[in-house]
């Protein structure tokens, strides 16, 4: 814990610093001043010296979005939930964390061609000058990876999410597929906990994977509707996105909320009292979480 708090703390620290001194920059190179002459140096020494409280609080922003710690509406409602008695220990089993993984949603999203979904990039992009270069910079080289991720999956070297009947398949085969990993031999390694860049990868590799379906669809079905190319399309776009985004080690509870939701249905279809079945699995989870106690 003191070591992830410190290793926080210095990374918040050198980000704010960095982002301070791009702005001084920044700001010299608007006033048209010369690296290297001395009223370059005193202007930039002057905004980092006694940098302003506007920029301060900028920085500090920048800080924790590199650092993925930037609030958020949803992991402060999440948060007030918790404090609530026993819906609180429930949502703590299920969503032990919520900040930092929507925070690595947000950053992957964001520095892709993704990101002209968001009106503040769409903002930066009009304003011109360097925030807009900033702005096509940071989505060109997201979208650069999740190209990479492309090209590998499509030389075989490392594997999508595919699709679940694929995967339940082979796993039932015994083929030791893994999904969401890099071949290095003849062994492979997941990478899934390699954010932030997993996220991209990942889903650059099912865009090869939703390619290979389109054409199987072709070679089975020649006179496949566009409604069915469409659906297959689109279930495989969200299957994707919710394995690269919500299927991580800090979400992890949602799969396992989502499984015993499921198990829930079936329960209640064989004739199982509903109750006990929901009390003895929220028990299951409760007993063997680190939250257990706080009831």
């Amino acid at each position: 814990g003191k070591i992830l708090l410190a290793t926080d703390a210095l990374f918040k620290t050198m980000g704010k610093s960095a982002f301070v001194y791009q702005q001084a920059y920044r700001g010299a190179a608007k006033e048209g001043l010369i690296p290297g002459t001395r009223k370059h140096g005193e202007f930039v020494s002057k905004i980092i010296n006694n940098t302003p409280a506007q920029l301060e609080k900028a920085a500090l922003e920048d800080a924790a979005r590199i650092t993925f710690t930037k609030d958020n509406k949803i992991a402060s409602g999440v948060a007030k939930i918790k404090r609530v008695p026993v819906l609180g220990n429930i949502t703590a089993t299920y969503l032990p964390f919520v900040r930092t993984p929507l925070n690595l949603a947000e950053y992957s999203l964001r520095n892709s061609f993704f990101g002209l979904a968001f009106p503040s990039i769409l903002r930066s992009i009009k304003k011109g000058g360097a925030e807009a270069d900033e702005a096509i910079g940071r989505m060109l080289a997201g979208s650069g990876v999740i190209a990479g991720g492309t090209i590998l999956a499509s030389q075989g070297i490392i594997t999508g999410t595919t699709d679940g009947y694929k995967q339940d398949m082979v796993k039932t085969q015994g083929l030791g597929f893994q999904d969401k990993a890099i071949r290095i031999g003849d062994k492979t390694y997941s990478f899934n906990r390699f954010d932030p860049f997993a996220t991209p990868i990942g889903f650059g590799a099912d865009i090869y994977e939703i390619y290979k379906r389109m054409g199987a669809i072709e070679d089975t079905d020649k006179y496949a509707s566009l409604e069915k190319y469409l659906s297959t399309g689109v279930s495989m776009t969200i299957a994707s996105a919710w394995a690269n985004i919500a299927d991580k080690a800090m979400l992890t509870g949602i799969a396992q909320l989502s499984k015993d939701i499921e198990q829930f249905a079936k329960a209640a279809e064989g004739g199982t009292n509903t109750y006990e079945y929901a009390l003895d699995k929220f028990s299951q989870q409760y007993y063997g979480s680190p939250y257990y106690g706080w009831l």
